[in-house]
């Protein structure tokens, strides 16, 4: 069963930003920078006999080029117990209309919907054995890091296989984001 994923690619610039706060004194197995993204929805494990249907359901998704930014790190679930670091997406009325697209086209063949917030990041890092102290002192060193506005023309259908060394993403189909959302 492939787990799925749709998903924002960044521009190499902004991939080179990020990868230039890799910090190897803290304990994390940090994302390859090729791997970065803003997941729009993830959708998980699925039938092999759905993905054609979530495939066509995306191909509906009428929404215009957006323009990425965001300022600052945050960490999940929380700064007492951090697990995750992120580079943090600012919410913009057409990010969240281009999210709100994507998920009713996913309930519309069938998927339930996300129960869990969107919160739009880019992930850098899984912390083991997390240090709440180093990661807070980590944030504060980094605080005026900045994603330059970046304009995304697509979003993509990925699936994610599991391993020693981390997911491995392949994108399985990219839909183009049209200027006029009702051009074909």
């Amino acid at each position: 069963m492939p787990r799925l994923f749709v998903a924002l690619d960044v521009t190499d610039a902004t991939r080179q930003a990020l990868a230039a706060l890799r910090d190897d004194t803290l304990p994390a197995r940090w994302t390859p920078p090729h791997q970065y993204h803003l997941t729009l929805r993830f959708i998980g494990e699925v039938p092999d006999e759905a993905v054609e249907a979530i495939r066509a359901g995306l191909a509906t998704v009428q929404a215009a080029p957006i323009v990425l930014r965001g300022t600052g790190l945050g960490v999940f679930p929380s700064l007492r117990r951090p697990r995750v670091l992120f580079a943090r997406i600012d919410e913009t009325p057409a990010l969240m209309r281009l999210h709100a697209a994507v998920e009713a086209a996913l309930t519309r063949v069938g998927l339930p919907p996300d129960e869990r917030p969107f919160h739009p990041h880019i992930t850098l890092a899984r912390l083991s054995r997390p240090d709440a102290r180093r990661v807070r002192r980590f944030r504060a060193r980094h605080a005026d890091v900045r994603i330059e506005p970046m304009r995304i023309d697509a979003f993509t259908l990925y699936a994610s296989r599991l391993g020693p060394d981390g997911a491995q993403h392949h994108p399985l189909t990219t839909y183009p984001l049209h200027a006029d959302p009702h051009a074909a």
